[in-house]
């Protein structure tokens, strides 16, 4: 996915969503930190609610996130 943002949109959130399925919660962070950056659509309603993301919930970097896009 990362190779394919080179040639095409993909969105970021998307990546962060496979390094939190694969418990990588630093990578998660940081594509969702570039998704934040490129505006990205799903970030908005993704993060209130998105059940994939609940391993990030606990984690400080996820409330400063939040507090970041104004959730």
């Amino acid at each position: 996915m990362q190779k394919q943002r080179n040639e095409r949109y993909v969105s970021a959130y998307a990546i962060a969503l496979v390094y939190a399925g694969l418990a990588e919660y630093d990578l998660a962070f940081e594509w969702l930190g570039i998704a934040c950056e490129d505006r990205d659509e799903f970030l908005t309603w993704g993060l209130g609610i998105d059940p994939r993301l609940d391993g990030l919930r606990s984690d400080e970097r996820y409330v400063q996130l939040m507090n970041r896009i104004g959730l």
